[in-house]
């Protein structure tokens, strides 16, 4: 979910090693130390959503049936995209000698990648991570972010929707299930 510490768990993973692909979205002034989330996976997530009737800030389910056909299109793209990112940190690892990961980010895929799962090779999810912020600070960043855009009721149904949708996520794909879910509280706390 938006607002919920998602680029700072990902500069925290990063800091420990794992690598992020190129091309990530800029800094802003909402979120200064940057988003960690690479701009094409934004947009085929955007393009996705807009496809199955949603925005980012759209607190209905998705009418997954609408085009089968173009979400599998934008599945095999996804697909496209990890494969060169991970060929790309193949080639990194190769020259460090060190085993590393590669960190996908982008908060949107609470809602897409149920849509997008079925599309992409089981080791493209293999780990993962969860994370959960307590919904009265995420309303209150969605406020001081959006303004007059966000009202408390549709921040509050955005972190309903972004949730419930990251729930069935887990429960139809085994390999999500396994996700850990971390509460951002909780990572703010223990961090170094």
């Amino acid at each position: 979910m938006h607002r919920s510490g998602t680029s700072f768990c990902v500069r925290s993973l990063q800091i420990r090693g794992i690598n992020l692909p190129g091309n990530l979205l800029p800094a802003a002034n909402d979120n200064p130390d940057g988003f960690q989330e690479p701009a094409e996976l934004v947009a085929l997530n955007e393009r996705l959503l807009s496809y199955a009737d949603g925005l980012w800030d759209a607190s209905w389910p998705l009418q997954s049936t609408k085009s089968p056909e173009l979400i599998k299109r934008i599945g095999c793209e996804l697909q496209s995209l990890l494969n060169q990112w991970c060929l790309k940190s193949e080639s990194d690892i190769r020259k460090t000698s060190s085993k590393q990961l590669l960190a996908l980010k982008d908060p949107r895929l609470c809602r897409t990648l149920p849509l997008l799962y079925p599309c992409l090779e089981p080791g493209h999810c293999k780990w993962g991570i969860a994370i959960i912020r307590e919904p009265n600070a995420v309303v209150a960043s969605l406020l001081e972010r959006n303004g007059d855009d966000m009202s408390p009721l549709k921040g509050f149904a955005l972190w309903m929707r972004y949730n419930l949708d990251m729930v069935k996520c887990r429960s139809i794909n085994p390999q999500i299930s396994d996700w850990p879910i971390i509460s951002f509280e909780t990572l703010l706390k223990d961090a170094p």
